[in-house]
C-alpha cells in the first residue's frame, strides 16, 4: 500500500491503511510504503528515498493499493511515482486507487479554479494507471464520474470508518451542509471549532 507522506497526527488515510493491513492474513505479505519525508511514519512502515525505489523492490507485488488525497500527492517527485506505477503495471501488478478525496468544489476565485484544474489532471493521471477505483464517499464517486474517470477503470464505493453515515447517500449536494468525514490532517479541536461555527451560521455539519 502506498500512503502519502504526512507530518500530521490525525491522518484518516494512514489509519485506514493500517486497519486494512491488520485485517489481511500474514500470507498476503502486506507492505505499507511511504517516503522518508513522512515525519509521522509508524515504525512498522517501510520508507523509500524516492518512488523510483519501487522499481527495485524485487518481485513485483500482485496488487498495489494507492491511497489518494490530492494535496498530499501534489509533490515534486510525482513524475517518478507515475513512472513507477507504469513500471509495475508492465510487470503484471494490478493497481487499485482509493480516492478518499478528489478535488476542490467549484468556487469563485482564480486560485480555486486553478486548483480544481490541477487536481483534475492529477486524478486523471493516477486513474489512467489503475485497474480499479474505489471512493470512500458517494459524492467523491460522483465527482470521478462527472470527470469521466470511469473510462479508465470501474468505480466502487466502499464506505470506511466515520464516512459510513454519509458515504452511501446519493442526494445532490445543495451547498447547505459541510461534511467532515475523515478529517485527514485536521486537528480534532479545529474540526469541533469549525462545526460550531457552521451550526452558529445555521448550516448542519455532519461528521
Amino acid at each position: 500500500m502506498l500512503v502519502p507522506a504526512s507530518p500530521e497526527r490525525f491522518d484518516g488515510i494512514r489509519d485506514y491503511a493500517s486497519h486494512l493491513s491488520a485485517a489481511l492474513s500474514p500470507e498476503q505479505q502486506t507492505l505499507l510504503l511511504t517516503t522518508n519525508e513522512d515525519a509521522a511514519r509508524p515504525a512498522a512502515w517501510r520508507a523509500l528515498d524516492s518512488w523510483r525505489d519501487l522499481k527495485a523492490m524485487g518481485p513485483a507485488p500482485r496488487v498495489l493499493c494507492l491511497h489518494y488525497q490530492p494535496a498530499s500527492w501534489l509533490r515534486r517527485d510525482l513524475p517518478s511515482l507515475l513512472r513507477a506505477l507504469d513500471n509495475l503495471r508492465a510487470r503484471g501488478t494490478k493497481v487499485l486507487v482509493v480516492f478518499h478525496e478528489y478535488q476542490l468544489d467549484p468556487a469563485p476565485g482564480i486560485r480555486r479554479g486553478l486548483a480544481r484544474i490541477v487536481f483534475r489532471r492529477l486524478g486523471q493521471a493516477v486513474a489512467r494507471r489503475a485497474h480499479a477505483l474505489v471512493a470512500t464517499y458517494g459524492f467523491v464517486a460522483r465527482g470521478l464520474k462527472e470527470d469521466h474517470l470511469d473510462r479508465y477503470a470501474p468505480i466502487s464505493i466502499v464506505p470506511v470508518g466515520s464516512n459510513i453515515p454519509v458515504a452511501v447517500t446519493e442526494a445532490p449536494h445543495s451547498g447547505s451542509a459541510v461534511m467532515f468525514g475523515q478529517p485527514a490532517g485536521m486537528d480534532a479541536a479545529f474540526v469541533r471549532a469549525a462545526a460550531a461555527a457552521l451550526r452558529a451560521a445555521g448550516k448542519p455539519a455532519l461528521r
